[in-house]
């Protein structure tokens, strides 16, 4: 939909980047789906299915990712991301909004 994207390690890679934050803003994959949010913005970050409250983009080596999936602010319609994080609440949604975000879940491969 409008707000969401679905990459590959192989997509992110193609400029350079070796960090999931830097394969996310250099591939163009943002402005190309409607996306907005910037390095600076309070990303909402799961890892494996897992929230991922105090881990950041940068920290995650690039080759170690399978795929992403991004939600812009206020774009994942069911809640489901916003009801499984930590205190129910992640971004910039009002508590009686679903939504929240931006939302980043990153599947890694398998070690």
């Amino acid at each position: 939909g409008l707000g969401t994207l679905v990459a590959s390690r192989a997509r992110l890679s193609r400029y350079g980047a070796k960090t999931l934050e830097d394969g996310i803003f250099r591939s163009g994959l943002l402005s190309e789906r409607g996306i907005q949010f910037s390095k600076r913005d309070p990303i909402c970050l799961f890892v494996n299915g897992e929230p991922q409250p105090n881990r950041r983009l940068w920290s995650i080596d690039l080759a170690s990712v399978d795929f992403i999936e991004v939600w812009g602010r206020n774009t994942e319609q069911f809640g489901s991301l916003q009801a499984r994080w930590p205190g129910g609440r992640c971004g910039y949604a009002p508590a009686t909004q679903y939504g929240g975000g931006p939302w980043v879940s990153v599947w890694l491969l398998q070690q």
